[in-house]
């Protein structure tokens, strides 16, 4: 009698066995395009997220740089010169710091991130020195020797 009994259980959880492997196989596929729909979602939203910290950066360096080579341009006659040459200075060193990182940590080396920021410093360092040498052109001829 407890034979039977244990046999009949036996194959009652076979039966559930098979039935919870059917079930299994059957949506497999669905989980599994699921579990791929989130990675992807995820993914999506981390790259979202680093473009808009990339771009937030980048906006705050390129502010930096124009503030502080405006300011070094206005007081260049001022006792507030070398302060606003520390600013160039500290602004100069922000943008190579942010580069770098980029460099290392978010921007494959295709892509032109580091390549704007530098391209930004050079051009508003060009533009400032273009604009103190305006600045000195009408005082030029008193520093001759003639």
């Amino acid at each position: 009698m407890r034979y039977r009994r244990d046999t009949e259980r036996f194959e009652t959880a076979q039966a559930e066995e098979r039935r919870a492997r059917a079930e299994v196989k059957r949506t497999t596929p669905a989980a599994s395009a699921a579990q791929e729909r989130a990675a992807d979602e995820a993914s999506a939203k981390d790259e979202r997220d680093s473009r808009t910290t990339f771009l937030l950066r980048l906006a705050l360096v390129l502010v930096a740089l124009v503030v502080s080579f405006l300011a070094f341009s206005r007081l260049r006659r001022s006792r507030y010169l070398p302060l606003a040459s520390a600013r160039v200075g500290a602004t100069t060193i922000l943008a190579s710091v942010m580069s770098v990182d980029y460099i290392t940590d978010y921007v494959s080396w295709r892509d032109l991130g580091p390549i704007v920021l530098s391209a930004a410093g050079v051009t508003l360092t060009l533009l400032a020195f273009w604009g103190l040498q305006s600045m000195n052109w009408g005082r030029r001829s008193s520093w001759s020797c003639s």
